[in-house]
């Protein structure tokens, strides 16, 4: 049986084959027995002179074995892991910091730019933070699990994980203070009223590819005042609600018939999208984006029954893999036909090329990216696997009218 530090030296090996994770170890007093080097003496700071270190210190003082997850006010995120002989604590086992997506770690970054220390410092200190890595909270959580294992030998689940005393203190206190808050305000209600019905509509629209849904949008404006803010941020909220709406929207299209993995990669791309705005109306934009291109797609599906599997299964490969670069021998080995007799059984189907197909699918892929993000026409072209800028402009002139620079012009002035 492998011991303890040959089991985490492997598990760290592991875990930094994938990402440039930070570890450390304590002994049960707190003293760093991790060798400081040039590139992690500040990444250790970030847990010494932050909250966290704090609540590490109280759960240390209350005996707790239980792997501990720790969330500074900035958002990083540590886990700790304890290493007992017996009754007797010896060492403190420390993962991270890390960041849970891309939004926050760009919010920590633009926050320390806009503080009052030397240039020196916030240039050092920005050094440090480009290096914490973005991990997504289930890939975080299950380091967890195996970093506990690792040293206690114990297999535990999420439901097992502990949170510092301060952070629960703070979600009573919180929870306390919006109920005699509710109690005592003389303001009138939310006005929710509708609000179900016109969620089952929506995914009525959806599953039924019911493209004149202009009536149920008009009366989403009347259904709710949304939902009542504090002290968090209106873009967080919004983007939080959308993020669910996009959920409910890629079920309800699996339900009208679009197959999962077309439903799943366009709920990835939409949610990522709506994680990269900045401002209401880019969310607002995407929104509706979302929504109507989920039922033109289930519309197209109930409806087109002149088309082949093998060239409906062609069209879905674009759809899913429309930002790669398809050649019409990955469409030829998918459905198992000569490049020459698909090209031919193509055209009769969906009148167009597969080559004109995938131009026309890059093309509204595009006219997404231009409204919704900030990404150059360069950067647009590149991610579509377009020849070249000029070529991508002449693609998207084509079968829009106007120049893509032209077009994202236009979109944010109306």
């Amino acid at each position: 049986m492998p011991s303890i530090p040959q089991r985490l030296t492997l598990f760290k090996e592991l875990v930094k084959s994938c990402y440039d994770l930070s570890f450390w170890d304590y002994t049960a007093d707190l003293t760093l027995l991790t060798e400081l080097t040039v590139e992690n003496e500040l990444l250790s700071y970030f847990l010494q002179y932050s909250s966290v270190y704090a609540d590490l210190k109280a759960y240390i003082g209350s005996g707790g074995r239980r792997p501990l997850i720790l969330n500074d006010s900035v958002g990083l995120l540590w886990s700790a892991v304890f290493e007992y002989d017996g009754n007797s604590l010896k060492f403190i086992h420390v993962m991270g910091p890390c960041n849970m997506n891309q939004s926050s770690k760009k919010a920590i970054l633009e926050r320390m730019d806009r503080g009052s220390q030397p240039v020196e410092i916030r240039r050092r200190l920005r050094q440090a933070l480009e290096r914490v890595p973005v991990l997504p909270s289930n890939t975080f959580f299950m380091y967890t699990i195996m970093f506990h294992r690792c040293v206690t030998g114990e297999t535990v689940g999420v439901s097992d994980f502990e949170y510092p005393t301060s952070v629960n203190e703070r979600m009573q206190k919180a929870k306390e203070h919006h109920l005699i808050r509710e109690d005592s305000e003389s303001t009138a209600p939310q006005n929710h009223e509708g609000v179900s019905d016109l969620d089952q509509k929506f995914m009525k629209v959806i599953e039924t590819g019911d493209t004149n849904y202009g009536n149920v949008f008009a009366a989403s404006s009347k259904a709710s005042t949304g939902v009542k803010m504090s002290r968090f941020g209106s873009i967080r909220a919004a983007k939080d609600s959308i993020i669910l709406f996009i959920g409910l929207c890629s079920r309800a299209a699996i339900r009208g018939g679009l197959p999962p993995a077309i439903s799943y990669n366009l709920c990835d791309l939409y949610v990522n999208l709506v994680e990269g705005c900045d401002t209401m109306a880019e969310l607002s934009n995407i929104n509706h984006t979302m929504f109507d291109d989920y039922v033109k797609r289930v519309h197209a599906y109930r409806t087109d029954s002149s088309c082949s599997r093998e060239v409906q299964a062609c069209c879905d490969y674009i759809a899913i893999h429309v930002t790669e670069g398809i050649s019409l021998k990955d469409l030829s080995n998918l459905t198992g036909y000569t490049d020459y007799y698909l090209s031919r059984k193509f055209k009769r189907e969906m009148g167009m090329t597969p080559s004109e197909y995938l131009a026309r699918q890059k093309t509204a892929h595009a006219r997404l990216l231009l409204t919704s993000t900030e990404k150059s026409v360069q950067e647009i072209s590149d991610l579509l696997h377009f020849c070249s800028p000029s070529y991508f402009s002449a693609t998207f002139t084509k079968y829009e009218g106007m120049s893509p620079t032209a077009y994202r012009e236009q979109q944010r002035s109306t």
